[in-house]
């Protein structure tokens, strides 16, 4: 029990700071992974390989379209199936003999894409400051802050999908539709956009299948966690 209440927190705070400069940087890890999900599920509908390049030398989340309507709806759906994914592998890996070398691994893939892909001027900083706190971690040696760190940026990719689902999606449209918060203008991810015009259904409905998927999909993870400990 203690353990899940550990994992809630780490995750409320995630999505409470998430547009804050403090977690930042596990936002950008997020972002890599949720980009690599659009340009996989791209490339494997032939879109070739220099969608990667797009993807990642572009800040803006890019979703590529084309070919058949499930073509379309998969390329869509791409960035949250991998970042729910890449969140489940890292705790998987973790109990693993890998897990002494998941950190420094996941450092040098962000840094790698950072420069092959020529992302924007604050993820590559961001990338930086992650790469200087990993290597911290890493001096320190204490498998205490080592597991700390690997819970938050595994906790981080499934916050991604909560804060889209539920923040930019269900509370901005419920606040546009009843003007609760008159200051908040902004649109919902385009990847619940798309999914909409792919559809039919409101965007409101995706951030509700999402944000479900998403946190059943946390709860499953706490209880292998949780029973195998």
């Amino acid at each position: 029990m203690k353990n899940t209440w550990k994992y809630l927190l780490i995750q409320t705070i995630l999505i409470i700071l998430w547009n804050q400069s403090i977690v930042s940087p596990f936002g950008a890890v997020s972002l890599i992974f949720h980009k690599f999900g659009h340009a996989l599920s791209a490339v494997i509908f032939g879109h070739g390989l220099p969608v990667f390049k797009t993807v990642f030398g572009n800040s803006r989340d890019i979703i590529f379209t084309g070919g058949s309507w499930i073509a379309n709806f998969i390329m869509a759906n791409g960035g949250y199936i991998s970042s729910i994914l890449f969140c489940l592998l890292v705790f998987f890996l973790k109990k693993t003999k890998v897990r002494k070398f998941l950190l420094g691994s996941t450092a040098i893939i962000y840094i790698v894409f950072c420069i092959a892909f020529a992302s924007s001027v604050e993820t590559t900083i961001s990338a930086l400051i992650f790469s200087l706190i990993v290597i911290l971690v890493l001096m320190i040696q204490t498998d205490g802050i080592n597991d700390l760190m690997l819970d938050i940026i595994g906790i981080s990719m499934a916050a991604y999908v909560i804060y889209d689902a539920f923040v930019d999606t269900i509370l901005l449209n419920l606040n546009n539709r009843f003007s609760i918060v008159r200051s908040w203008s902004a649109n919902p991810p385009g990847d619940m956009v798309r999914l909409a015009e792919l559809t039919g259904f409101p965007v409101i409905v995706w951030g509700v299948i999402w944000f479900a998927i998403a946190v059943v999909s946390v709860n499953i993870l706490l209880i292998k966690v949780v029973s195998k400990r």
